[in-house]
């Protein structure tokens, strides 16, 4: 099992390659609705971190309350198998508003993780 600290880092990580999408393709709702490859790689960006997410501990997830967990982890039940419902529109509002702050709050964590590893708190 992978530990909480490379979990972060795995969800640091995909939020990186949704913004690097969003760079490259475009950054309007209209370009991604148009375009399904960018579609398609935003979408494999957002399961793979609701993927990681939901493999966190219990623990850490208990220790930030101000993340939406659960509706993370609905995402990702909602790409994984109910993808034909998938609405375009928040997908997009999820990739452009929210990662940005899911990103901060992450990156948070993970110096939190990397101070306790390190015996700093």
């Amino acid at each position: 099992m992978r530990d909480d600290r490379t979990l972060v880092t795995d969800i640091i990580e995909q939020c990186n390659w949704i913004e690097d999408h969003i760079c490259y393709y475009g950054e309007d709702m209209e370009t991604f609705k148009n375009n399904r490859r960018y579609q398609d790689n935003v979408i494999l960006s957002l399961e793979r971190f609701g993927e990681a997410v939901n493999n966190l501990s219990v623990g850490l997830t208990l220790k930030h309350p101000e993340i939406d967990w659960s509706g993370i982890v609905g995402l990702r039940i909602m790409i994984a198998h109910h993808y034909w419902k998938l609405d375009l529109n928040q997908i997009w509002l999820t990739a452009a508003e929210e990662i940005p702050l899911f990103k901060k709050q992450f990156k948070a964590i993970l110096e939190e993780l990397n101070a306790n590893a390190n015996g700093n708190i």
